[in-house]
This record gives C-alpha cells, structure tokens and sequence, in this order.
C-alpha cells in the first residue's frame, strides 16, 4: 500500500505528488486529499486497467455500464454510492498534465473521476491541461468527472478535448451518450469553472454541454444542477443530439445558470428535427429554470437554433445577451426556418418570462439581422395560450438606460483572470483586466 503523508482528515489530508498517489485515490473514496505538484500522465497506465490495450487512466470511482443498468433496475442508490468517489479531492490549483482516456465501451462513467455522490463530497481546485491530453469514450464522459450526485465541483478548468465515435443506446444505458467538458450528470452545484476543449461526436449522441450535458446525477433522487460563474469557450460538433454552450438539457426542474458565458460555435450536423438542438446557454429548460446574467458569443448551427435558450419552458431568462448568428437547417420548407430559430429562443412556452435581456446588431438569424420578429422562432404552439408570458428585451439600441437597472455581478473573477467590465453606454463585457 502506498503511503501518502496526511491522515485523509480535512484537517490533515492525504498529500498527492505523484501519478502513482493519484491513481491510488481510488483505494479510498472517503477520505481527503490535496495535490501539491504538477503531475504528469503521459506514460501512466492504471494498473487495474492494463489489460484494456490503450486505456490511460481509469476514472477515479469508476462504474460499468452492468453498475447503471443494475441500479435503474434496482432503484438502489447504494450500487452506485458504493462505488463512487465521496470524499474531498483539492487539486491545489496545480495542473494535472498528459492525462488521456481510450475508454473501452464496458464503462458508462469517464473522466479523472468516473462517479462522484455524497452531501459533502467536492472537487475543486483541479487543472487538467493540454497538450498531449484526450478523452475518447461513450456514456457519461466529463473532463472533470462522468457523473456528480449531490457534490460540488468548484475552480475546475478542463483544456482536454473529448471524443465520442461509440453511442449506446438508450436501451443499452440510461440517457444513452451524454457529454460535459466539465461533468456529464449534475445533480449539484458547479461554480467558477471553464472549459476549453473541443467536443466532438462522429455518431448521434444523446446531449452536448461545454460545462454540463444533463441535470440530475446518475442518482435519479439527487437535484438539478446550480451552474453560476462558468465560462465554455470550447466548440462543440456532433452528428446529432441536444447541444448547449453551458448546459444540454436539464430534465430535473429548477435548475439555475447564473453568470456564465459561451464563446463556443455550436454545430449539429443532423437536420432531423427530433434530435438536432443548439443554443448558446441551454438547450432545454424544465419548470422553473432561471437563466440570470449570461452571456453567448458563440454561433449556433442546428435544426432547432438559439441564441441563449433552445426550448423555454416555464422558465426565466433574464438579464442576459447575445450577438453569435443563428442558422437552421433541417428537413423542413426553408421558408419556415424561421420557425426553428431565435436570437433569444426558439421555442417560447406559456408561464415563460423573458426580460432584461438584449441582443446586438450584430445578431443574424438566418442570415438576415435580427428583428423584434425573430427574438424568439415560436411560441408555446401547443398550449396555445402566452397570457402568461412577459417577454423584454431590447434590440441594437438603448443601452445606456436600460443597462443601469440590471444586475450584472462585477464580482465574479474567473480563472484566467476575466470578469465582467461594466459599462454605461453598451452592453457588459467578459475581459480580461489590462495591466
């Protein structure tokens, strides 16, 4: 047993310096730990996983796809708590270099850590950096970790690209492939980090998210996610599936984003209007979601298209901006793409608000520039009602009153340094503070 210095305690916690004590994290899922050196990956096969040809490193509290499918089977949480990580891992804002996954398809969570779950569980503090780095695997993939139920995941910043060429099933796993450059599943709270990778899929995957693909752990009981203070500034590229800057979609109700940015291009290749979603902040909303305060920069390619919100239902998007171009392409006339695109959203639902919110002449929406007729592609069509909707925003003009009664946070700051420069007479901006 390798010996680590500390007592696992958050008073004392176990001291990691070496790619071997890190691949040994795994041999105690409870304890505390705290990285104080660079660790380099390059060369590093874990042992538990050498006789996969090409693997890298196994996810710390790692889960097969048999773990998955036996719990939604099952309904105990104890199958995958068992196996996953519950503890405190503090990188020490040191980075974690080389790491690379060739993940076989037998495992449903990939990632530094595979499965995190517990209250008190936390990853912060962790630097995955490039070059010589990649994620290539199916299931829930996350730079960070696959899947958070519960935990928290704070200073977080993934510079890895990840790869999915391999999508199971939705009768082969739950929720079938799903992508975070940050974390796959989120049933928790995500805070003050930025993703830089590039996502890629080469076949249809199920959800795409620069910080986030789905909410909800793999936990069905723990919550939506809290994602506030995150930058994506990575692009995401599929075959098809849900696609957002900052989050995919989120299945649970009241999940909140809150100061984040996307300055990441969005493109899913699909025209099928079943399985083709891109938007700069979120894809889909469930009941009682709030977008506060974030900002897209990116531009969106799908059938459904958006500049901030894909699909928003009985949620909120306030104080908010974007200026990324808007194009759809599906199997529809294109005399009605302008159904399946806004600058804002492309489907606006009754008991939905949007206020305080802006897009620039910059804007272009299917190639033409945005319009009060093109913030939003259509609106609650099934319901059929929008008495309940308030819908503000403002186009091209009239920053410089309307900015002062906004609630940007000039607080936040951001790994690199970036945080928000408020101005009187135009928009917020995410910048880095000049020497």
């Amino acid at each position: 047993i390798l010996a680590f210095e500390g007592e696992g305690t958050e008073e004392s916690p176990y001291l990691v310096s070496t790619a071997k004590q890190l691949d040994m994290v795994r041999r105690n899922l409870t304890a505390h730990y705290l990285q104080v050196n660079d660790i380099d990956l390059t060369d590093y096969t874990s042992a538990i996983t050498s006789n996969y040809e090409a693997f890298g490193f196994e996810p710390i509290g790692c889960l097969s796809f048999d773990n998955v499918n036996d719990y939604w089977s099952s309904g105990q949480a104890s199958i995958i708590e068992d196996l996953s990580f519950s503890g405190v891992y503090d990188g020490g804002n040191k980075k974690i270099k080389g790491f690379w996954q060739n993940s076989p398809e037998i495992l449903a969570t990939v990632g530094l850590f595979g499965s995190v779950a517990g209250a008190d569980s936390e990853i912060r503090n962790v630097n995955l950096d490039s070059p010589d780095s990649f994620i290539k695997g199916s299931g829930y993939v996350g730079a960070i970790c696959g899947s958070i139920s519960y935990g928290k995941i704070k200073n977080c910043s993934n510079n890895i690209p990840i790869e999915c060429s391999y999508a199971p099933s939705f009768e082969e796993m739950y929720l079938g492939t799903t992508i975070g450059g940050i974390t796959a599943m989120c049933g928790g709270i995500v805070d003050n980090c930025r993703n830089n990778g590039n996502i890629t899929g080469t076949n249809q995957i199920d959800a795409a998210g620069g910080i986030v693909g789905y909410s909800g752990g793999i936990i069905s009981e723990s919550p939506g996610f809290i994602i506030s203070n995150c930058v994506n500034a990575g692009d995401i590229t599929t075959a098809g599936g849900i696609l957002a800057g900052i989050a995919a979609n989120a299945i649970k109700d009241n999940c909140s984003i809150i100061n984040c940015v996307n300055k990441g291009n969005i493109n899913c290749s699909s025209t099928s209007l079943s399985n083709s979603y891109a938007a700069g902040i979120i894809a889909n909303t469930n009941t009682g979601c709030k977008i506060i305060s974030c900002i897209n920069t990116g531009n969106m390619i799908g059938a459904y298209a958006a500049g901030l919100c894909g699909n928003l239902y009985s949620s909120e998007v306030s104080n908010c901006y974007t200026e990324g171009s808007v194009t759809v392409k599906n199997d529809e006339p294109a005399e009605t793409y302008d159904f399946y695109a806004g600058a804002i959203t492309a489907s606006l639902w009754s008991d939905s608000i949007i206020k305080d919110s802006f897009t620039t002449k910059n804007t272009i929406v299917n190639g033409k520039v945005v319009s009060a007729d093109s913030i939003y592609g259509h609106s609650d069509y099934y319901a059929g009602d929008l008495s309940n909707v308030t819908c503000s925003y403002i186009l091209n003009n009239g920053y410089e009153d309307e900015i002062k009664t906004t609630t940007w946070s000039d607080e936040a700051t951001w790994l690199d340094g970036s945080k928000w420069i408020l101005r009187t007479d135009r928009l917020p901006e995410l910048v880095l503070p000049t020497e």
